[in-house]
């Protein structure tokens, strides 16, 4: 099982971090890992580097696009992916390297960065989903 962080990052951290990735997921990282007394710098930090969601907006998209079942901020869509809606950043959990979803969050921002904190993985998800495009036409 996969559990993946997506994050909106601001158009001007993606210009300054442009082929710098692995600069912006331990910055994450790091946001990630940061103990409470730090927690306002945290917050400054992380607003400096990525926008919100669109909570309101996802929340109908899904509801309508997937039919899923949502309890609280959390959609099943079924057994194999689970999407958790927060205003700061979503959480996949799935058992895809790919899952489906990812080709529709991608119309949701220009610069979606996943990460994959457990397995050090992370790729902005344009760009991957521009990669496995050109392997398949390329067959």
């Amino acid at each position: 099982m996969r559990t993946f962080h997506l994050f909106q990052i601001k158009e001007e951290t993606y210009e300054q971090l442009l082929n710098k990735e692995q600069e912006l997921f331990i910055l994450l990282s790091r946001l990630k890992k940061m103990e409470k007394d730090q927690l306002n710098f945290g917050i400054s930090l992380f607003q400096q580097l990525c926008d919100p969601w669109p909570v309101e907006i996802m929340n109908h998209y899904l509801m309508n696009k997937f039919r899923a079942k949502r309890e609280n901020n959390h959609y099943i869509f079924n057994q194999t992916n689970q999407l958790i809606v927060k205003p700061s950043y979503f959480i996949l959990k799935t058992e895809y390297d790919v899952p489906s979803i990812f080709y529709y969050l991608r119309y949701s921002g220009a610069h979606i960065f996943v990460c994959d904190f457990e397995r050090s993985d992370y790729f902005y998800l344009n760009e991957l989903l521009k990669q496995r495009k050109n392997l398949i036409s390329n067959k």
